[in-house]
């Protein structure tokens, strides 16, 4: 899971998403997980929200491969 800033020309702003890509069949398929919200309105909430929500998307991602892994290994057993 990463963090994505995605600008939007129609309001000018800039919107942030967790995403995830995933290899299907050849090709990258990214899914949007979560839509935080707009960057300029998380400034006033978060001293650094680009900073914060970067290290979110890197927890959620360490419990998720924890999580993966503990259920393989149930499988296996």
């Amino acid at each position: 899971m990463y963090l994505n800033k995605l600008f939007e020309r129609s309001t000018g702003r800039t919107l942030l998403l967790f995403q995830e890509t995933k290899r299907v069949k050849g090709k990258n398929r990214t899914r949007t997980v979560e839509r935080i919200g707009y960057l300029d309105e998380l400034e006033k909430i978060y001293d650094d929200p680009i900073a914060h929500f970067k290290e979110e998307a890197k927890r959620r991602s360490d419990r998720r491969k924890l999580h993966d892994s503990a259920v393989t290994s149930e499988k296996v057993s």
